[in-house]
């Protein structure tokens, strides 16, 4: 893989825009999903508005390496310059713009990422965008060499795994809660009975 940090682009031409369906409520450190609006033949600025059906929860401990970004299968793969910003509940700016990362495959993949934690490619911690937090969207202002997409696709990960984000405003109970609450009676029931028989 070839990976660049490309400067920004000066204003987007053509506007689009899509609705991620995020699926149910979880837990996750790697979550992809595909999308189709900007298939065909593409080039210049492009102004791609991404919006969930849900939220996405940033927590305290996810790694500040949280990303997410665009994926474009094409018959003739270059770097994309562009910028990005996550995006409020109103489809608002969450934090500022930031540059993106862009990367190409020898299998015909173009790649964009967005590191929100981060001010520029220096790796500068943001001052803008605090932990924990939710966005709704995202707000990817792109610049395309001439070329055909195939395909795209959106993703969202900590490529670290170190910690994990939210989908969702709850998780389903998984269990565990109530099998540690079922443990802990059965250890305090030999006290209890002592207190009462006192």
């Amino acid at each position: 893989m070839n990976l660049k940090w490309l400067p920004a682009l000066a204003l987007a031409t053509q506007l689009h825009a899509a609705t991620i369906v995020l699926g149910p409520d979880r837990m996750s450190y790697s979550e992809g999903f595909e999308f189709s609006e900007l298939n065909g033949p593409i080039s210049g600025h492009i102004s791609l508005n991404l919006t969930f059906n849900n939220n996405v929860t940033i927590f305290s401990n996810t790694s500040n390496n949280f990303e997410v970004g665009l994926s474009f299968m094409t018959n003739n793969p270059q770097f994309i310059a562009g910028t990005g910003f996550l995006l409020d509940s109103n489809s608002n700016p969450l934090c500022g713009v930031r540059p993106l990362a862009s990367a190409t495959t020898d299998n015909g993949f173009m790649l964009v990422g967005l590191y929100p934690m981060y001010i520029d490619e220096t790796g500068l911690v943001a001052t803008d965008l605090f932990k924990p937090l939710n966005f709704y969207g995202i707000q990817f202002n792109l610049n395309f060499p001439e070329t055909t997409i195939l395909n795209g696709s959106f993703w969202i990960s900590t490529p670290d795994y170190a910690s994990r984000f939210r989908i969702g405003p709850q998780v389903p109970e998984s269990g565990m809660t109530l099998t540690l609450l079922v443990i802990s009676l059965i250890i305090m029931l030999p006290f209890y009975d002592k207190k009462t028989t006192c």
